[in-house]
């Protein structure tokens, strides 16, 4: 069942040797192919990351956009109030002084 055989005539004893002897340009090459997936992959994740976080940061924006644009509005309509209830203000008075005056004569 166990038996002690000479490593060397061992098929798989073979293989190991010979992946040893590859030449050098074959290492080189192996060893770019490996720098340059990795690489790939780490650009594919950062270019994955950006877009994720310009959805969020596009999301926010509109939502600071439509907080300010309801509270411009309100503001707006309060302030178009106030002038007008002093114009009008201003009106009866000039008027009142109109009035006044005209009577004097």
């Amino acid at each position: 069942m166990w038996s002690n055989s000479n490593p060397a005539s061992n098929n798989q004893a073979g293989v190991a040797s010979e992946s040893k002897c590859e030449p050098r340009w074959w290492t080189v090459w192996k060893w770019t192919e490996r720098v340059l997936f990795t690489t790939g992959l780490g650009l594919l994740a950062i270019y994955g990351a950006v877009r994720v976080e310009s959805c969020h940061s596009s999301q926010a924006a509109l939502k600071s956009f439509t907080a300010l644009e309801s509270s411009l509005s309100s503001t707006t309509k309060s302030y178009v109030e106030e002038n007008n209830s002093s114009y009008k203000r201003i009106t009866m008075r000039a008027t009142k002084a109109i009035a006044i005056r005209s009577k004097r004569t």
